[in-house]
């Protein structure tokens, strides 16, 4: 663990949690106050040109980023939301990201500031481990069954630094005792559908979470059939209902034109439309934020290639 990356995240956390509290009392000008804040601190940084579109967004009154702001404050335990937005932002994308750019430069070599496994994998512990020694903070982990689910949440209690995202199915999800997560703030869930539908059992598993007052997600999977159902309003709104967030993998075998259409249709609705959710690309925002850091920064390798994980890369 580098000590220096302790100090930053303490300081930040303190932030966060006194953002937190301003934001109950005004979202609207406060939310702007701190993106201002952010902007003429970034100036110089790659960071500058994020802030200065955010700026732009939140003109607009009824910008999609108010209503997450309140949906977030209202449904999501104030302490998870700090203590995971810290490490993946602070860890991740700031101090993570820089010691990335700064191996790749002197290196060569591709990095990562991001990484992958199957909770089934042997040396997952070890391999967390190593990555914080590295710098890295951020991980995404597929639970294939309550087995691996707990072993998940074991992993992210021994590092609370760190931010992981978990994803599962719903079947999973709703046949794990109820406070399995209560004690991980370090933790994002995310209930993993096949297709733009939300099946009973998702809504069993999401109103289980939602009740808890966790930080949680749809991530779904689309096809070349299905691509077309994702940014439909009524199913967006659909999901709104118990999360302001949805990610979008695509499956192997989507059409260059339909990825295409269906990235743009994402990136706009977070600055156009006063869509209902966030929506998430994972290989579009992952391919921009990596360009962003270094030509060399990649995704993570698997902990063990030959276990399935859910997003083709």
């Amino acid at each position: 663990m580098q000590d220096s990356y302790i100090r930053s995240r303490g300081f930040a956390l303190t932030l966060a949690r006194r953002a937190v509290e301003d934001l109950r009392r005004d979202e609207f000008r406060q939310l702007r106050n701190y993106v201002d804040l952010c902007q003429a601190l970034a100036q110089k940084t790659r960071y500058g040109a994020f802030f200065k579109q955010a700026q732009q967004v939140l003109e607009r009154a009824d910008s999609l980023y108010y209503d997450l702001v309140r949906c977030l404050l209202e449904r999501v335990d104030s302490e998870c939301l700090c203590t995971f937005g810290v490490n993946f932002g602070v860890g991740g994308v700031v101090y993570g990201a820089a010691r990335l750019k700064q191996a790749c430069e002197q290196t060569g070599q591709p990095a990562a500031w991001l990484n992958t496994a199957n909770c089934a994998a042997v040396g997952l512990e070890e391999a967390v481990s190593r990555a914080e020694q590295d710098g890295q903070y951020v991980w995404v982990l597929y639970a294939q069954d309550a087995a691996a689910l707990h072993r998940a949440v074991a992993v992210a209690e021994q590092h609370p630094f760190t931010a992981f995202l978990l994803v599962a199915t719903p079947e999973t999800v709703a046949a794990t005792p109820p406070m399995l997560f209560a004690k991980c703030c370090n933790l994002s869930i995310w209930l993993l559908l096949p297709a733009p539908v939300l099946e009973p059992v998702s809504v069993e598993a999401a109103r289980d979470l939602y009740k808890q007052k966790l930080l949680f997600g749809f991530a779904v999977l689309l096809d070349e059939q299905t691509a077309g159902q994702a940014m439909e309003p009524s199913w967006l709104s659909e999901m709104a209902r118990w999360t302001p967030f949805c990610l979008y993998a695509r499956m192997p075998g989507m059409g260059e034109e339909t990825a295409t259409r269906l990235r743009s249709r994402v990136v706009q609705s977070r600055t156009e439309s006063a869509a209902p959710v966030m929506v998430l690309d994972w290989d579009g925002d992952l391919r921009a934020v990596n360009q962003g850091i270094s030509e060399q920064a990649v995704v993570g390798a698997p902990v063990d290639a030959g276990l399935p994980f859910p997003f083709s890369r």
